[in-house]
């Protein structure tokens, strides 16, 4: 040192601070990784949303709904259901509510339905058929109810309640 008190640091110096450095964020990544990792596992996993089958009411929304029955005929499945307004005020039942997905996770519109759409005043009760044209193959078919047109229209099935109709 001079007499300044100048303190000179080498390139081996700055060298052995980077790897004290480095040696310090690693273990500081392993340690942040050991405890994520160390959660409590005995947590019980969220429950996943029931699966209904024909004839068991279900709430979606404004609308109860009971899915009664569904018949294959080649490419065509009828589904018939049974709606409700359980709402105090009317609200509007539309079609598009309902889909079709097979066990592929392949969804289906409707193609012509035989179920009161429009206005439904509360506790009135719509009951018809709706049908879907599906590839024959299609198999596994549960009726997919949204009554968020919103969701009905652009969802992927993740908000949808699901009915086994048995097909």
């Amino acid at each position: 040192m001079d007499e300044n008190n100048d303190v000179k640091f080498t390139k081996k110096d700055f060298a052995v601070l980077g790897y004290i450095l480095l040696g310090i964020a690693i273990v500081t990544v392993i340690m942040t990784w050991i405890s994520n990792n160390n959660t409590d596992r005995t947590s019980v996993p969220p429950a996943l949303p029931k699966t209904y089958a024909l004839n068991e009411t279900l709430i979606d929304g404004a609308f109860s709904y009971k899915v009664t029955g569904a018949e294959r005929d080649g490419q065509l499945v009828t589904v018939n259901v049974r709606a409700v307004n359980e709402s105090d005020e009317a609200k509007t039942l539309y079609t598009g509510t309902m889909k079709l997905r097979d066990d592929s996770g392949r969804t289906y519109d409707y193609d012509t339905d035989y179920l009161a759409e429009g206005t439904l005043n509360p506790g009135i009760e719509a009951e018809g058929r709706i049908t879907f044209k599906v590839p024959e193959d299609a198999s596994g078919l549960q009726a997919l109810v949204n009554t968020d047109v919103l969701g009905a229209m652009y969802g992927d099935g993740a908000g949808y309640t699901k009915v086994n109709i048995g097909l």
